[in-house]
This record gives C-alpha cells, sequence and structure tokens, in this order.
C-alpha cells in the first residue's frame, strides 16, 4: 500500500508540472533569482500572430544596449534596400602636364564605414596609372555626410578613446581607429612594448600625435588592464599585462576623423612616389573635375550583417547618419533626422513610442531607452517582411556565431535562439527569434538595468527562461 501510495503521489506531482502554464513557469523562473533590485523585463510573443504569451514588465523603459541596433539594421534595411552600396572615389581638379598635375586631389566619402587603407593605396595606384609624379596643391575630403557632433549626446568619456566609442562624424577609415601590438617585458615593473604598423606610424608622425606608454608589466597571475588611452597631443595604451602574455591587439579610436583620413591619403599617395608639393593659389579649374577611381562599398546587406554579428557601434552611427542624409527634410544634422525618422517610421505602424528616448544608433548612450513591448512589435514587423530569411541569417546564432557564439554552448538553446545582444556596465539585453523544440518560433526579449547582480547570475536566469521556453512548449 504505501509503495502504490508513493507512486500515486509520484504521478500527481509529474501531472501537476505537466499541467503548470508556461506563464506561471517563467514567473516561478524569475521569483527563484536573486536579483538584488536589478530592473527586469520580458516579454514573449507567438509567430507570426503576434499574440503575447508572457510579459514581465513589458511597458517599462529600460536602457537598451545594442540591442538598439535591431532598430537601426531593419530601418537601413527597409529603407535603403539590402543592395543598396555607398560610393568613395578620388577626383582630380585642375591640369595635368605630363607628369605635373596643379590642383586638387579631392576624396569624395559617401558614407562606406568600412573603407580601408588598403582601398586608398589602390586610389593611389590609379594616380599612378595616370603619370602623376608631382602634385601641385592640395588633398581635400568632401564628405556626404558632416556633422558638427562628433559624438552623440549621452556617451560617456570614459569610452572615447576605445575602439567601440570612435568619432563618428560621417568620415570613416579603418573604424577611425589604430591598432596597437603590446609585448609583456621581461621582468615585472618593467614597460612593456608598443609596437605600430609602418603605416599607422607615419599617419601619426603626419598627425604630430605622439604614442606615450603608460604601461607596466606584472606578474603572470595578476589581471591584464591594458587600456587605450588619450591626452593633448598623445594617444597609447595604459595598464597592466602579466608576464609571457602573446603580443596583445589594443585598438585605440583616433582623436579627428578628418585629419586621420587626410593624413592617411597622405601618406598613401607619398608611398606611392608621388611627390605632393602645397601650394597656395593654384587654378583648379583648367580642366573641370575628373574621376580617377571609384569604390564601391560591399551591399547593405553584408554591411548590416556585420554589424549585428559583431555588434559594431561604428556602422550603427553611419546607418543611422545614412537614414538622415536621406530624409534632409527632418533636420539638417543628418544624425538627428535619421532618429526622427526611425520614431515616424514606428509610429506609423502604430506603435507606442511614448517611453521610446532615442539619441544614436548603437545604443551606446545612456540617455536611449526602449520598452520590451516595443522590440516584441518590431521583431513581429520582421518576421512578417520579405527579409525574414536575410535578417535570421544575419544576426548572432546562440552557440554558433557573432556575439552569440560562446553562449548557450551545451544547452538546448544552442543553435535555436537568433537575437541581438546589449550589454554594457549593469545592463544585460536579448532580443531576437526563438525556435522551440516542436519547431515553433517565438519572438523573446528579455532586458535587465540597473543591475548589481554579476554576469553568471544574470546569464543563469537568461538560460532557464530560453530553456524553458525551448523544452515546455506544450505548455504554452
Amino acid at each position: 500500500m504505501r509503495l502504490l501510495a508513493t507512486i500515486g503521489l509520484v504521478m500527481g506531482l509529474a501531472a501537476t508540472a505537466a499541467a503548470q502554464s508556461m506563464p506561471s513557469m517563467l514567473e516561478q523562473t524569475i521569483r527563484e533569482t536573486s536579483l538584488h533590485g536589478s530592473h527586469l523585463g520580458v516579454l514573449v510573443s507567438d509567430l507570426p500572430s503576434g499574440r503575447v504569451l508572457y510579459a514581465h514588465n513589458a511597458d517599462d523603459a529600460f536602457a537598451p544596449a545594442s540591442t538598439l541596433k535591431l532598430l537601426t539594421g531593419a530601418t537601413a534595411l527597409e529603407t535603403l534596400g539590402s543592395n543598396a552600396t555607398f560610393l568613395t572615389s578620388l577626383e582630380l581638379r585642375g591640369r595635368q602636364q605630363g607628369q605635373q598635375f596643379e590642383g586638387e586631389v579631392i576624396l569624395h566619402l559617401g558614407g562606406d564605414p568600412l573603407l580601408t587603407q588598403a582601398d586608398l593605396r589602390s586610389a593611389a595606384q590609379a594616380l599612378v596609372q595616370r603619370g602623376i609624379s608631382v602634385i601641385h596643391g592640395h588633398l581635400r575630403l568632401e564628405a556626404q555626410i558632416h556633422e558638427a557632433q562628433a559624438y552623440p549626446e549621452g556617451w560617456l568619456l570614459d569610452d572615447l578613446p576605445f575602439d567601440y566609442a570612435p568619432p563618428v562624424p560621417g568620415i570613416a577609415l579603418d573604424e577611425n581607429i589604430i591598432h596597437v601590438a603590446v609585448t609583456a617585458a621581461r621582468s615585472v615593473g618593467a614597460p612593456a612594448t608598443l609596437t605600430l604598423s609602418s603605416a599607422d606610424a607615419a599617419i601619426l608622425k603626419r598627425l604630430d600625435l605622439h604614442v606615450t606608454n603608460l604601461t607596466t608589466t606584472t606578474a603572470t597571475n595578476q589581471a591584464d588592464t591594458l587600456a587605450p588611452w588619450w591626452g593633448h597631443g598623445h594617444l597609447g595604451v595604459s595598464g597592466a599585462v602579466p608576464l609571457g602574455v602573446d603580443a596583445e591587439d589594443v585598438s585605440v579610436a583616433v582623436p579627428d576623423a578628418s585629419n586621420f583620413v587626410l593624413a592617411s591619403l597622405a601618406e598613401v599617395v607619398a608611398q606611392a612616389g608621388i611627390s605632393l608639393l602645397p601650394t597656395q593659389g593654384v587654378a583648379v579649374h583648367a580642366e573641370g573635375e575628373q574621376l580617377v577611381w571609384k569604390h564601391s562599398s560591399p551591399s547593405l546587406g553584408q554591411i548590416v550583417r556585420k554589424m549585428w554579428l559583431r555588434s559594431d557601434n561604428f556602422i550603427a552611427e553611419t546607418l543611422l547618419e545614412q537614414l538622415g542624409a536621406h530624409h534632409p527634410e527632418l533636420g539638417v544634422d543628418p544624425r538627428i533626422a535619421g532618429l526622427a525618422f526611425e520614431e515616424k517610421l514606428l509610429e506609423q505602424r502604430g506603435l507606442d513610442i511614448s517611453s521610446l528616448v532615442l539619441n544614436d544608433g548603437s545604443g551606446l548612450s545612456r540617455y536611449d531607452l526602449v520598452t520590451p513591448r516595443l522590440y516584441a512589435n518590431l521583431l513581429a514587423h520582421l518576421w512578417a517582411s520579405s527579409a525574414r530569411q536575410q535578417i535570421l541569417n544575419s544576426l548572432p546564432l546562440a552557440g554558433v556565431r557573432g556575439t552569440l557564439a560562446h553562449a548557450f554552448r551545451d544547452t538546448p538553446i544552442a543553435g535555436h535562439y537568433y537575437a541581438k545582444t546589449g550589454g554594457m556596465r549593469n545592463v544585460a539585453n536579448l532580443s531576437g527569434f526563438l525556435q522551440t523544440s516542436s519547431g515553433h518560433w517565438l519572438s523573446v526579449t528579455i532586458l535587465c538595468d540597473d543591475a548589481p547582480i554579476d554576469d553568471h547570475e544574470l546569464r543563469t536566469l537568461q538560460t532557464r527562461l530560453l530553456r524553458q521556453l525551448i523544452e515546455r512548449d506544450g505548455a504554452l
């Protein structure tokens, strides 16, 4: 009798668990997590119907961090088209006589966020192929987009020397960063060795920027604290590197994008064997403007994919500027116009933007605010669009690629959650598409800010919620 009673009790508990609804399971998981005052928002919706299956603080405003790139990328794809490209060209304005050119060499920047030094070297070779060996005149930039502010409102001063926060005034080369290789010394207390490529060293010399080494070598069991550093007329690296560490790349944002690109152009021209002799008052109208070289960026679809996979702030800000440039009626500043266009588009879809605050395209601004419900509606719109498969192929995928490549490995979530991540101090967010064990599709947004708890606790909570949605979709 006791055995039968025990079996009956176990079967009863199993039946109760099986009958428990998904909302109650998710709510219980949240209650069991010690959030220590963190602000948590969750919204789960059925796709394609958009029916809300579970909501927790879904209409609260949260700092989006890099999940904001979902909105930026999706709006750019819808507005500009996935096949759009951005053109860079080099033109001559003046007169060529034999190997001598008098006038201006003009680099037209059309908003390509991925323009590189290698591209500029190709432009310099185009001058060589025209037989030019001496330029009497000067180099000039003409940018399709140029802003008064190099940084959006709400970016932290602490971030500015880092490669994820370079200036974004519509002028771009190598994403406006340089690379410094840092090698630990052979003894504790000695400064590490800083090494730049010959090209970057020459460019910094042209800019009269000095590389300052504020590093030290520590014992092997100490933390690596290397960070980029800025000062008046100086940039470099500070912090500690442990003994025995292989050469480590520290990327440093350039303080002045315009001068950086001009100096880079001057350097590749010089490396191509062309002498630049600056002169004043050169007549530049004699032969008009002549196209020497042009270069198309990768397609917008490829650019958005790169932005989402590595959560690239610079690309996001460039795309926001492009949206503004296509809608100048919304503002003179392309960033402000781009933000106004995004809000207008969301309103046209009937979305509530009363709690939405946008200050940039990347989410790096501490002033940005979104709600889980807005993201759920955005995801439903993307799911219903013709670009659905392209978007799924472009987003980070749990345990597979992008910023989620090392997340949720060895769990059922791996290979099933296509989502944009968003993280900064005290913020840990996810928003994207989840495929359940039965093949059903959900939109799942988990936002957390004001979070004093550590990353491990947040990741554990995210894992539990996503795993329940995948494995228990019968309770939906």
